[in-house]
């Protein structure tokens, strides 16, 4: 998959070759004597030391310790930033900097739980690696890729609004990046018309101010942005999918020798690798959580990742744990730490920081009891009944007053349940409210979060895409303050896993 290109799995670490230089060494000399059994013992326990020191990544300089871009990161992110330290010296003496070769350094390898401030981590890595880089007059620049356009957008909107960062081009279709991001958007389309057209087709899903602004844009000629645009920043931004889709950009368009791979647990590895070939990569960063969503694979040998793969037996330059969460309302993390932690999640989040937005008394968990009977919808199934629910529960909630529509999601595990619920929001003028599967919520987060069963029916063994403990893990995780299961009691009480969010709302 890597062709002639440079392999950033390689199958000896240098650490590694010392070792077994050192370890054949110890073994002749242990021919000549009990007494010098000792002495290697000893020189191997010095070898080993000195390996393991040399695969640590180099110290930094104190002036970068305290770059601003750390200041407000936990001591985990700051270690994920600081392995980055040395990806400047990768490749040096090539044609203008980058032209060389992969010097054998494995990845850096990062597992972060849910609301570990992944998204917030890389785009301080961004800026960070900037810096490294403008300070050396070195021009080569960074590739973002994410499974889905929820997570790549996410780190885009971290460094617009954390760090006023927007030296990036994002590739993509207009109807799946966020309207923000439109202007330093580039359409995979072949010709400037054809993007300009698509993005025309986009805005007909925006909401009225949003369309008359971007379209008045277009007739200004200032949108879509030329597909050179991508050429002038620092940072290429994309999903997997997209980057394979940009072919007509070019062969080189893409040389972007530093890559940054956020859910790389959702990716297969053939994925990973084609995305480091397109990039010519010499350093790689992999973010996932390997008790979330896993890759669509249908061979069991490709549903392993990855980051879980080099993280239990492969090279890698370091490995961070990103163990503490602060997103969710504590009562909320101790129950995804307990179900899909094994209890051991840290929360940075305190019970009285996130005060309520449903009015006085509104709990931080909730369960509602939905009635009536599922329907199968294809290989799927929905509820309608409970869609109902839902948009009612949410009208109510809106009432209140505290929070609008965009703080408000509703998580489905099927398809046609989220959008029956989208049917049944409209009905009632709702619109702005996000109805999404759980693969398309993986990396996003509200204030509220409703999550729709669309079951009324348990049976054990009869639906193992419900009771995947990885997709209930994003589910459960997506709200701030509030998160609200919607579902038949039948269904709760005989799953393996609502079970536990039932007795736990009682």
């Amino acid at each position: 998959l890597l062709g002639a290109g440079p392999s950033l799995v390689p199958s000896q670490p240098a650490a590694n070759k010392n070792n077994n230089n050192n370890n054949n060494n110890n073994n002749n000399n242990n021919s000549n004597s009990n007494n010098n059994n000792s002495n290697n013992n000893n020189n191997n326990n010095s070898s080993n030391k000195a390996a393991a020191a040399a695969a640590a990544p180099p110290a930094p300089p104190q002036e970068l310790t305290e770059a601003p871009e750390l200041a407000a990161l936990s001591a985990e992110q700051k270690a994920v930033a600081r392995a980055l330290v040395s990806w400047p010296d990768a490749g040096r003496g090539g044609r203008g900097g980058g032209g060389g070769h992969y010097s054998g350094e494995g990845p850096v390898l990062v597992r972060g739980v849910f609301g570990s401030g992944k998204s917030r981590t890389l785009a301080a890595c961004v800026v960070f690696l900037d810096k490294l880089l403008t300070a050396r007059r070195d021009p080569r620049r960074i590739l973002l890729v994410c499974q889905t356009n929820v997570a790549v957008d996410a780190v885009l909107h971290q460094l617009l609004e954390r760090y006023d960062w927007d030296n990036f081009a994002r590739l993509g279709s207009f109807k799946s990046v966020h309207p923000k991001l439109l202007y330093r958007t580039v359409s995979l389309m072949a010709t400037r018309q054809a993007a300009a057209k698509e993005l025309l087709e986009a805005l007909d899903k925006r909401p009225p101010e949003i369309k008359e602004a971007l379209q008045a844009a277009v007739e200004r000629g200032v949108l879509p942005p030329r597909a050179s645009v991508w050429r002038r920043h620092r940072l290429v931004a994309a999903t997997a999918a997209a980057l394979d889709a940009a072919e007509h950009l070019g062969q080189d368009a893409l040389h972007c020798p530093f890559v940054l791979v956020d859910e790389v647990t959702q990716l297969t590895e053939p994925a990973v690798l084609c995305c480091f070939h397109l990039a010519k990569a010499q350093r790689a960063l992999l973010v996932g959580d390997p008790r979330q969503l896993p890759p669509r694979a249908q061979h069991e040998p490709l549903q392993r990742s990855l980051l879980e793969r080099l993280w239990e037996d492969g090279p890698a330059s370091a490995r961070v744990e990103l163990s503490t969460q602060y997103r969710c309302h504590p009562e909320i993390a101790q129950l995804g730490s307990s179900l899909f932690y094994g209890g051991w999640l840290r929360s940075g989040v305190s019970a009285e920081e996130p005060s309520s937005g449903l009015g006085p008394g509104a709990p931080p968990l909730a369960v509602v009891l939905s009635e009536g009977s599922e329907v199968r919808a294809g290989q799927s199934y929905r509820h309608d009944d409970e869609a109902k629910l839902v948009a009612a529960w949410l009208r109510r909630a809106l009432s209140c007053g505290k929070l609008g529509e965009a703080d408000f999601g509703v998580v489905c595990l099927y398809r046609p349940q989220a959008e029956a619920c989208a049917r049944a929001l409209a009905s009632l003028g709702i619109n702005s409210v996000t109805c999404a599967t759980v693969d398309a919520f993986q990396g996003g987060e509200k204030e509220a979060i409703a999550v729709s069963c669309g079951r009324s029916t348990f049976s054990k063994g009869g639906d193992s895409f419900s009771g995947c403990p990885r997709r209930l893990n994003v589910a459960l995780s997506r709200a701030r303050r509030h998160l609200t299961v919607f579902g038949c009691e039948a269904f709760l009480a005989g799953h393996p896993i609502f079970s536990h969010v039932l007795a736990a709302a009682k």
